[in-house]
């Protein structure tokens, strides 16, 4: 049985490394996200060309700091790998991959990598960066309000199924790699692991897969990364905003692959009543057992959704 963890979480994602344009102004007021207080941006010295203004997360992998270049004057996400990984050619693979990708997937709700470099002898990636948090901290304060996963969960699925239009499969779909901005924004980030199609797998051992608790069974078991399988992360993410709760528990990783194999998620009705029944039906159905319980694409969950 195969499970391998990605390790460390890419945090951030944000506005231009080149010039941006001003967005439209909205006919009426949006929803917005309440945020907890953004930390005091305090000064942490240079890389290269950036001003660190402030850390934006820390994993096992890599810092991302949100950074301002003293030239362009322009604020963007810095992503630097951690000093013991600074020789690891794998991470420099996988940052040079996020860049190539994000000029292939080219859309409003998928980060935008701008380059990847070194920087006084450190490697970094240098992404866009959004005035908001990951879902991730979110859900720490609960599921999210109803018309607030309404708006989201649209943003999620037209993100994700546009990279599967272009054949491209991210393979750890989680809270972490999901950015909110403030009006309510969706970004999906962290590319570095996606795949093609006909592909099995792109990294190392250690690197070639997602996350378990979002991992579809026939990944678990077979090492599957397809379309079916981010649509069953995703109806993990859906789970998680509707009811506030991950479905499966267990500081065990191989238990917690054996509950995706084995056992049926609460029902959502019994954590919370008020979400209504289709939006149950389509979560659950999106995280079905069989890949051909599934819906055929992240276009009819879209419908479904949708549906009166």
């Amino acid at each position: 049985m195969l499970l391998a963890i990605v390790v460390g979480v890419c945090l951030v994602v944000g506005v231009g490394w080149a010039a941006t344009r001003p967005s439209k102004p909205a006919k009426k007021a949006p929803l917005q996200v309440s945020l907890p207080p953004a930390a005091a941006e305090v000064a942490q010295g240079y890389l290269g060309p950036f001003e660190l203004l402030s850390e934006l997360g820390k994993g096992g992998m890599a810092t991302v700091y949100k950074a301002r270049h003293r030239d362009l004057n322009n604020i963007v996400a810095l992503k630097v790998i951690s000093p013991e990984h600074r020789d690891n050619r794998e991470f420099h693979r996988r940052f040079q991959r996020e860049v190539e990708l994000s000029q292939q997937l080219q859309h409003a709700n998928l980060v935008i990598a701008y380059e990847a470099c070194e920087l006084d002898g450190q490697m970094c990636l240098i992404m866009e960066f959004v005035d908001g948090k990951p879902l991730e901290v979110l859900l720490t304060r609960g599921p999210v309000p109803l018309d607030l996963f309404q708006k989201l969960s649209g943003q999620l699925l037209a993100g994700l199924h546009f990279a599967h239009t272009q054949h491209m499969f991210h393979r750890d779909i989680k809270p972490a790699n999901i950015m909110i901005s403030r009006d309510a924004r969706v970004k999906i980030l962290d590319f570095g692991l996606a795949i093609g199609e006909g592909q099995t797998r792109f990294t190392s051992v250690g690197f070639s897969m997602g996350t378990p608790s979002h991992m579809a069974p026939e990944m678990l078991t077979k090492g599957v990364c397809n379309a079916q399988t981010d649509q069953y992360a995703l109806g993990v993410v859906f789970y998680q905003m509707l009811t506030g709760k991950a479905p499966f528990h267990s500081s065990n990783p191989m238990d917690l692959g054996m509950m995706h194999l084995q056992k049926e998620p609460p029902p959502i009705q019994d954590l919370r009543p008020d979400v209504p029944r289709l939006w149950q039906k389509v979560t659950l159905k999106m995280m079905a057992k069989k890949p051909e319980d599934r819906f055929a694409d992240l276009a009819q969950v879209q419908a479904a959704l949708q549906a009166t």
